[in-house]
């Protein structure tokens, strides 16, 4: 992390300031180390029907931490009015608590069994301590606004579909 003392700035063309690309020789100042905390952009997907267990990496990751699912195509993370996930989702755990692994680690989420559309496509958002209801003690009135990182913009859910022979004439049992 590195300061200057004479940033530069510019004027566009209808004369308001902007920033204008800096260089290093105008930050010679060592003003010390920034570390975001937090996890890393993953990709996920799970069975429709299955239980879905996920497992995230990241610096400073802690018990507070949640993750939101939303539709992919009804909103981003930390969007105000994005509609929670209809009935067809009921089934999951949805904003899902981390669990604490067998090493210590908070980077495990369960969120259940899903029963929902096969390609379903959702953005995974995550929060370092959301709240848990609104100051009135009311429930959230816009869960989704409060998870502002995206771990994954197209986590997907599919169909297990099995491979499965059977001899004709014989007894065939598919579970």
């Amino acid at each position: 992390l590195c300061w200057g003392y004479y940033p530069l700035l510019g004027y566009d063309a209808d004369l308001n300031m902007s920033h204008v690309l800096a260089t290093e020789d105008q930050y010679p100042i060592d003003a010390g180390v920034l570390m975001m905390l937090g996890p890393f952009s993953m990709d996920f997907e799970c069975s429709l029907r299955f239980e879905c267990t996920i497992t995230i990496s990241g610096i400073g990751l802690a018990s507070t931490n949640k993750i939101y699912l939303i539709e992919s195509a009804l909103g981003r993370c930390g969007m105000t009015g994005v509609p929670v996930l209809d009935a067809e989702w009921s089934t999951i755990t949805n904003p899902a608590a981390v669990i604490q692994d067998s090493e210590g680690l908070y980077n495990t989420y369960k969120l259940g069994t899903a029963l929902g559309k096969s390609g379903a496509s959702h953005r995974i958002c995550w929060a370092h301590n959301p709240p848990e209801e609104e100051d009135d003690g009311t429930p959230l009135s816009d869960p989704a606004s409060h998870f502002s990182v995206e771990i994954d913009p197209d986590f997907l859910w599919i169909r297990f579909t099995a491979i499965v022979d059977c001899v004709l004439g014989r007894i065939c049992t598919i579970t």
